[in-house]
């Protein structure tokens, strides 16, 4: 046998080691995957049915489809969250609390995750680079009849469940009457006030 002849196939030995090795690397991955009812499907070649490892092979990669097709209705919903522009500004996550927009962003200044600069609230470096906000820009008529581009901070989903976990950790949820410390109030007949005397 040639050299030149040689090369090829000890290419092809490579090759197929190289696909062995891959093989038993994805079935050591998805061990823990059980398999589902497959599917109907064409029949796969003959040459990939007659190697028994390329059997389990295509169980595990059947059952692993089976699962992404169910995650794809979610997979969709997250797309179309973080494609829209889903921003909230700080007054509508403020009503869920029972605060005004002032009150809550007082209460986020308080406890260390934004300031304000130049009239916009900003994060503080800790979170600033986490995706929380995004600035947009809107324009406004000031009472002398001129206008001004001014920005504003909207929060994101992640920064809304951001300020969600955090709050939670500090005794606040949606729902319940937070105290102008930033916490909550006690529950009632527990000798706390209204909503209005606690902010």
């Amino acid at each position: 046998m040639t050299m030149g002849a040689m090369l090829p196939a000890a290419a092809e030995a490579g090759e197929r080691e190289k696909r062995r090795r891959i093989l038993r690397q994805v079935l050591r991955r998805t061990a823990s995957v059980r398999p589902y009812p497959r599917r109907p499907r064409r029949s796969p070649r003959p040459l990939l049915l007659a190697d028994p490892d390329s059997q389990i092979l295509m169980t595990r990669l059947e059952a692993i489809t089976a699962r992404l097709d169910g995650l794809a209705g979610d997979a969709a919903f997250g797309r179309a969250l973080t494609d829209s522009d889903g921003l909230l500004t700080a007054t509508q996550i403020a009503k869920e609390y029972g605060l005004s927009a002032m009150a809550f962003n007082a209460l986020l200044a308080r406890q260390g995750v934004q300031f304000k600069k130049n009239g916009q609230w900003l994060l503080y470096a800790r979170y600033a680079g986490e995706g929380y906000t995004r600035t947009t820009y809107t324009s406004i008529v000031h009472r002398t009849g001129q206008r001004s581009i001014v920005p504003i901070t909207k929060w994101t989903p992640q920064g809304r469940r951001f300020l969600y976990d955090f709050l939670k950790g500090r005794g606040m949820e949606p729902g319940r009457a937070v105290t102008r410390e930033g916490m909550a109030a006690p529950a009632e007949g527990g000798g706390g006030g209204s909503l209005a005397a606690a902010v």
